[in-house]
């Protein structure tokens, strides 16, 4: 649905500040961070592995 559109775009934001962001440079790319499925694979990544990290 459109709700996911603003989570992707603070995810892509915010992506670069975590830890796991810098272990995913690859996203930074410009060729990848025009494919929406790189970024809902990187939603899914944060989903489910940043639970184990979070504070």
């Amino acid at each position: 649905g459109n709700f996911l559109n603003p989570a992707l775009a603070l995810l892509g934001q915010d992506l670069r500040k975590l830890p796991i962001g810098q272990k995913l440079n690859f996203a930074n790319h410009p060729y990848l961070c025009k494919g929406l499925n790189i970024k809902i694979t990187i939603f899914f990544i944060l989903v489910f592995y940043l639970p184990k990290y979070a504070i």
